[in-house]
């Protein structure tokens, strides 16, 4: 190196490089292989994936709705994740307002979870398992139709 200011200048670029990308790993390495996951606790619903999470206490469970489909209704990410095969966290929808999707792949049904402050839109991979999910919060929450 020339002078001082010159190894200086390297190092910090270095390092900066270094730190850059494994801020980005970080980052990314949740979303590589996205797995929707649920649990009860006594007084709470939780589903997860990719890095996000959404506890729903079950009192607060104003409507469980099994639906053939996602709801047509402009879905737009504000703060999620969404690629061919998934599409997770949360979005802005124009009837349901503030939701979160934890959607893997095109499997059907999908379960609609409402409260007064959000909805929930979440779908299962396994046969039969979104189903069953539905029944235990129907049991559990005292809603459903």
């Amino acid at each position: 190196y020339a002078n001082k200011k010159a190894r200086a200048c390297t190092v910090f670029l270095t390092v900066f490089l270094i730190g850059c990308t494994v801020f980005t790993l970080a980052a990314l390495l949740p979303l590589s292989h996205v797995e929707v996951r649920t649990s009860f606790s006594e007084e709470t619903f939780t589903v997860s994936a990719g890095g996000y999470k959404t506890k729903v206490p079950l009192a607060d469970i104003k409507n469980l709705t099994l639906l053939p489909k996602l709801p047509h209704d402009d879905f737009w990410r504000t703060n999620g994740a969404q690629t061919d095969s998934y599409s997770i966290g949360h979005y802005r929808g124009r009837t349901y307002g503030n939701c979160n999707l934890y959607l893997c792949g095109d499997t059907m049904p999908i379960l609609m979870i409402q409260t007064d402050k959000t909805t929930v839109f979440l779908n299962l991979p396994e046969d039969g398992a979104i189903e069953e999910l539905y029944e235990e919060l129907k049991e559990k929450s005292g809603s459903g139709e």
